[in-house]
């Protein structure tokens, strides 16, 4: 009885061990996906900001030529 009691506990013990691993293995995957997602926005606002640098330089262009004119 003692023994199988022992063994009962350990399997517990073995199950709980599993529980936190897969639980921490959720919680890095998920903080992976959310820096993911930050890299990529940021990516995003980056590429705006490029396009709308290039359009400003445009514009200023077409100013500078009037000017001349």
């Amino acid at each position: 009885d003692q023994v199988k009691e022992r063994i009962s506990r350990l399997e517990e013990k073995i199950s709980e061990v599993e529980s936190h691993v897969k639980n921490r293995d959720k919680v890095d995957e998920s903080d992976f996906k959310a820096l993911i997602d930050e890299v990529e926005n940021q990516d995003d606002q980056i590429d705006e900001i490029r396009e709308g640098y290039v359009e400003l330089g445009e514009m200023m262009q077409l100013v500078l030529e009037e000017l001349k004119n």
